[in-house]
């Protein structure tokens, strides 16, 4: 897919269907530049172009192993929804229920943001937050 918009599609984390890359701007709307590079694409190219493929190594190539590219990460960044980028922003190490959906709810409003109901949050946050005992506390993850 290629897009002209800043952010074209909603892309997770554990997506692992696309590189996401920026192109240069340079030769924008140039059409003289690729009427040129349309007529280098002969089979000759792609004789050497599928030659140059077939004799790659590949043998260590994972294709579940997508590159993290910076417009990737940007990506991701614009795609996170309202509890996450609260659970990312706010800075807390343990809350009850109530405190934890009053503070979701000043975030809100701070924001900008329709606080949704405490039913809809608290779903929402269930595998964002480790909860024992009524008690919701950040997930630690492992590098």
């Amino acid at each position: 897919m290629v897009s002209n918009n800043a952010v074209p599609m909603k892309l997770e984390s554990s997506d692992r269907r696309y590189v996401v890359v920026r192109t240069s701007e340079a030769h924008m709307q140039d059409t003289e530049y690729f009427d040129d590079l349309a007529e280098t694409l002969t089979s000759d190219f792609y004789n050497h172009l599928f030659s140059y493929f077939m004799t790659l190594d590949i043998s260590k190539f994972n294709p579940r192993q997508i590159p993290h590219t910076e417009e990737r990460q940007t990506l991701l960044e614009a795609n996170k929804s309202v509890y996450e980028l609260f659970i990312d922003e706010t800075n807390f190490e343990c809350l009850d229920e109530r405190s934890l959906y009053d503070e979701y709810k000043q975030y809100c409003q701070e924001y900008g943001y329709m606080p949704a109901s405490k039913r809809t949050f608290l779903a929402n946050v269930k595998n964002l937050l480790d909860v024992q005992n009524g008690v919701y506390t950040k997930k630690i993850f492992s590098e």
